[in-house]
């Protein structure tokens, strides 16, 4: 992420840009997301029209969103929100640092597969604290600019709905995804 804010002159810029090439279709406020990103509303909406102003956005009412036909939106999101550069994100690494992780599987935006429901699969022992996955959870969605879906079980609820072929697990498990921690031996 450094290093594309360098590239693209503001950290701001880049976490912009990263949340309208992942959600492409969804209009935006400044306002709405400003919490999402940590920071006012009125920089959030300078850089929206920074953007607009280059063709990569287009605005209806007070609402933004990504304009699906500019030349840019190909190699913005190959550079801004590839899934190679995602799954090698620090925040996501320390996730793997958590005492007890069992299971550790990203998939969805990670993996450039916009259909799934699930972005992060975390299978963790009962000992668990879930505030400290979710700390770290809460820091990727705010460095991303958009909200992740996943889900934090332990081991025996996993093994137990994967044993009951259960709808959720069956379907991230069949979807394109990448195992990041597997000590259950997948």
């Amino acid at each position: 992420m450094e290093q594309l804010a360098k590239l693209f002159g503001s950290g701001l810029r880049v976490k912009v840009m990263r949340l309208f090439l992942l959600s492409p279709g969804t209009f935006f406020d400044p306002k709405g997301i400003a919490g999402l990103i940590k920071a006012k509303p009125g920089i959030i909406r300078r850089e929206f029209l920074k953007l607009k102003d280059i063709g990569l956005l287009k605005k209806k009412s007070d609402n933004f969103q990504l304009q699906e036909k500019s030349e840019l939106v190909a190699p913005l999101r190959q550079l801004v929100a590839g899934g190679d550069i995602l799954l090698k994100h620090p925040l996501l690494k320390k996730l793997t640092g958590i005492g007890g992780l069992k299971l550790l599987i990203a998939s969805g935006i990670f993996v450039r597969d916009e259909q799934s429901p699930i972005d992060l699969v975390i299978v963790a022992s009962d000992s668990l604290h879930r505030r400290a996955p979710e700390l770290i959870i809460e820091g990727l969605e705010a460095r991303l600019g958009r909200p992740l879906n996943y889900v934090l079980m332990n081991a025996d609820e996993f093994e137990y709905r994967r044993a009951a072929r259960d709808r959720f697990v069956t379907e991230a498990l069949s979807r394109p995804h990448r195992k990041i921690v597997d000590r259950l031996g997948l």
